[in-house]
């Protein structure tokens, strides 16, 4: 029979951890309309409560940890919560004309410290020192969602840039993305972008490319080409050392 081990959070006893069981069919039932319930409550309209508890912290935690990975990435698409986020972290905003004891008082029961405060929007970026898996991450968040003076509260997600090219055809470039768009098959290519995402190459690097030729009016090829300054100007009799047919640089 399956397992699931909870890391167990020893400062706060509403973070202690248990072993949960694989349901049956009949408590799959269950778990499934409690998760529905959850849900509801964690959205915009859900059943709201006057402050946030931290037996609430840990019923959300275990029913969490029920999930598997699919179930889980499923639950926190719903919820547009971050993929990747920050370990111990989460940005919270309260209502306009929440008072600072309630404030210091939410942050006290999760045993939250107040990192940032954003001044742009007043949300404030907390650290849960002992929120330390995914999992109590996002059920303090869901949790802090239930409450009737918070406006919102996320994870703080991780955004990645992804270095694609603007070019008009690289949609068409099958061997640098492929997504079977002539016919292949999706994900056999040279994997450019993760290649991009983590270098674009240096102008400090010379590549010699043995070929015909280029164009080199190319509008790609024209800030990027190499340029020998051994052969730029003139030579001691007035020639033009890009055509004077003299090795000019000694190279």
């Amino acid at each position: 029979m399956q397992e699931y081990d909870l890391q167990p959070l020893m400062s706060h006893h509403f973070f202690g951890g248990s072993i949960l069981r694989k349901p049956n069919f009949t408590q799959y039932v269950v778990w499934l309309l409690s998760i529905a319930w959850l849900a509801g409550c964690a959205c915009p309209g859900g059943k709201e409560f006057r402050s946030i508890d931290g037996e609430r912290v840990n019923e959300i935690k275990s029913l969490l940890a029920q999930m598997d990975k699919k179930e889980l990435e499923s639950f926190v698409k719903d919820l547009n919560i971050a993929k990747e986020f920050v370990p111990s972290q989460v940005i919270v905003k309260f209502k306009s004309g929440t008072s600072a004891a309630k404030v210091q008082e939410t942050l006290s029961v999760l045993g939250a410290l107040k990192s940032y405060q954003f001044k742009s929007t007043q949300a404030l970026l907390i650290t849960i020192p002992d929120a330390i898996t995914p999992t109590d991450v996002i059920a303090i968040a869901t949790a802090l969602n239930e409450v009737e003076s918070v406006d919102y509260a996320v994870p703080n997600g991780i955004l990645k840039v992804s270095a694609v090219p603007n070019d008009p055809e690289y949609a068409n470039q099958d061997d640098l993305k492929n997504r079977g768009q002539r016919g292949g098959t999706p994900g056999v290519d040279i994997r450019a972008e993760a290649a991009w995402n983590i270098t674009q190459g240096s102008h400090d690097v010379v590549v010699g490319v043995i070929d015909t030729g280029i164009d080199y009016t190319h509008p790609d090829l024209v800030p990027n080409l190499w340029t020998n300054a051994g052969e730029i100007g003139l030579d001691i009799y007035g020639n033009d050392k890009s055509t004077n047919g003299v090795d000019d640089d000694n190279n």
